[in-house]
């Protein structure tokens, strides 16, 4: 049907713009809603025991995951910590 791939791709590509974009706007909140509900987090009375939080869409804590039971166990907290000031300060150091 399509003598190459960009054709096909341009499709696809026409869809998501039409079809999937407009959907995904019902899920979305502007950068001015993410920035309150971000501060609120870092400075609410609610989170001060420090630690990690995951907050679902009303910033109560989400659900746990099995999955990060699993992590946290590997150290994984700690690694990703390292790597982070790792990739940093290969950064300051290349400039």
């Amino acid at each position: 049907m399509f003598d190459d791939w960009a054709g096909a791709w341009k499709i696809v590509g026409l869809l998501a713009q039409k079809v999937l974009l407009p959907v995904m706007s019902l899920f979305q909140v502007s950068a001015e809603e993410a920035g309150e509900r971000g501060l609120y987090a870092a400075t609410s009375q609610k989170y001060s025991g420090g630690g990690f939080y995951r907050l679902d869409w009303n910033d109560d804590n989400a659900k746990e995951v099995p999955q990060l039971d699993k992590y946290r166990a590997e150290g994984m907290p700690k690694k990703v910590w390292e790597h982070t000031v790792g990739v940093f300060e290969r950064a300051a150091s290349s400039s």
